[in-house]
Parts: C-alpha cells; sequence; structure tokens
C-alpha cells in the first residue's frame, strides 16, 4: 500500500477525517468549531482549486483524493476533462509535464483558436506544430486553421 512513512501519516489522517463521495470530500466528524459534521471539505484557492487545511499545511483537495485512492502521491496530476473542480478519482490522472501541457486550455495570446496552430505571416499559412520532449516540431503550413489543428490532434495522439 502506501511505501513512504511521511505519506502513509497523512494518508491515514486523511481516511480517518475524511470521506469521498462522488468526487467531493466530507468531514466525518467536527474536529474544529468551523467544519461541521458531514460537511464538504476545501475552499477554492487563487488558481481556482479547492484547497484543504490539514494540520496547519495546505494541500490540494484533488491531490488528497488521489492518495486516498491510490496510496501515493505523482508530482503533476492532470484533470482530464480540465475542470479543476471536477475531483471524481475517474477524473484525475497522473501526468508529465507534457501530458499537462497538453491538456491545458489555450492560451489568451491565441489568435487562431485551436492550440497548436498560429498564422504564419510569410507564407500566408496556418503554421502546425507540437512540442514533444521539450523539442518544437514543425507540423506542416495548411491553408485553414482547422486543417492545421487536426494535424496537431494527429500529432498529439502518435506521440
Amino acid at each position: 500500500m502506501v511505501q513512504d512513512p511521511k505519506l502513509k501519516d497523512l494518508y491515514d489522517k486523511c481516511h480517518d477525517r475524511y470521506l469521498y463521495k462522488d468526487g467531493k470530500l466530507f468531514f466525518k466528524r467536527n474536529l474544529h468549531s468551523k467544519q461541521r459534521d458531514g460537511g464538504e471539505v476545501g475552499s477554492i484557492n487563487n488558481s481556482g482549486y479547492l484547497k484543504v487545511c490539514l494540520d496547519k499545511k495546505n494541500y490540494l483537495v484533488h491531490r488528497i483524493i488521489f492518495l486516498m485512492h491510490y496510496g501515493y502521491l505523482p508530482e503533476l496530476l492532470d484533470h482530464i476533462d480540465r475542470d479543476k473542480l471536477n475531483n471524481k478519482v475517474e477524473n484525475l490522472r497522473e501526468a508529465d509535464k507534457e501530458l499537462n501541457s497538453w491538456n491545458r486550455d489555450k492560451q489568451a495570446n491565441n489568435t487562431s483558436g485551436y492550440r497548436g496552430v498560429s498564422w504564419n505571416k510569410n507564407a500566408k499559412k496556418w503554421h502546425a506544430y507540437i512540442k514533444i520532449k521539450g523539442r518544437r516540431i514543425h507540423l506542416g503550413l495548411f491553408s485553414t486553421a482547422e486543417e492545421a489543428s487536426e494535424a496537431y490532434e494527429k500529432a498529439k495522439l502518435d506521440a
């Protein structure tokens, strides 16, 4: 089960204090006057994730849920549907930086409306590219942004 002694302690405390149900954590019993028996755990932090304070340390609720179900904590977790508040265990997966970046929302300065697609002024075509293992790979120039996006999506699946 849990190998790391520090995680074992956290794992035990979480199972002692919280009950998981349908993507949410609830208090098993009242430990402080602010907590209600059966009340939902967590408050939203500045990044839009649910957090909880346990023994004077803040934890992200989705990481606690993952630990409670799998007995370990990977360096990175990914919300498959990109909804930061959907903490159903089936929506959480271990990720590396690459997978996590592929699954994030498009950048605020994106003008094409698609991930991995930008306008090439010189060629007057849409440029598709993908970043794999730190390398930016050119996927081609296309007449439409949709065609470029299809190339990006195919490359993502093949990677």
